[in-house]
């Protein structure tokens, strides 16, 4: 019942993107969702369906309309996951919808988990994620951090990202185009020193 209940919520969601009144209804809804965050148990069908919601409504709420509170309790169940693995898991349900912060917490993942979840391409992580989004993400952590270099987990979430630009550039067209140019300006000269490292050129 319960379940069925959030599964509404994310139909409600999903079918107001685009409608700021729409939305604003939905946002109404979040103290509620913020409960069922809180109650349902860890790996449930449940807390999935509540967490997809949330990080869909992270992804289009104002300032003032719930974001806050919804951030308070999606991040602390992320980084409260029992082992990697579970936290992987969370976050390829999560990074879609929330790109930024979630890229930031995938790089926190140990190397040979991020890899796992970077080599499975039929992954509910690629199947949803905008390839630009994420590349601009790690671009902002790189410029923000000041780094000489790309850290090799960086490279490799690059990489894994430019494979999928083709195919997705084809849905998205002009606008993935200028994404990808905007990450370009910031990571030109990060690029060109990989080519120059004997740990990084591979995926460069």
């Amino acid at each position: 019942r319960l379940y069925r209940k959030v599964a509404a919520w994310r139909a409600a969601v999903a079918s107001s993107q685009g409608n700021r009144s729409a939305l604003k209804a939905v946002s109404e809804t979040v103290p509620a969702l913020c409960a069922v965050l809180s109650s349902a148990e860890a790996g449930s069908d449940v807390q999935r369906e509540a967490l997809v919601t949330a990080a869909q409504l992270l992804s289009a709420l104002e300032p003032g309309e719930g974001a806050d509170e919804l951030e308070e309790k999606v991040w602390p169940l992320v980084t409260a996951a029992s082992n990697a693995s579970d936290r992987s898991q969370l976050l390829s349900l999560i990074v879609p919808h929330s790109v930024e912060r979630g890229v930031d917490e995938l790089l926190k993942l140990e190397p040979t988990v991020l890899e796992t979840l970077l080599n499975d391409p039929g992954g509910s992580l690629h199947a949803s994620w905008n390839p630009a989004e994420v590349a601009d993400a790690v671009a902002d952590i790189v410029v923000g951090k000041r780094q000489e270099n790309l850290e090799e987990i960086q490279m490799r979430m690059l990489a894994a990202v430019a494979t999928q630009a083709a195919a997705f550039g084809k849905v998205a067209g002009q606008e993935q185009e200028e994404q990808w140019s905007k990450v370009l300006e910031k990571l030109g000269k990060y690029l060109f020193i990989a080519l120059t490292d004997s740990v990084l050129v591979e995926s460069a």
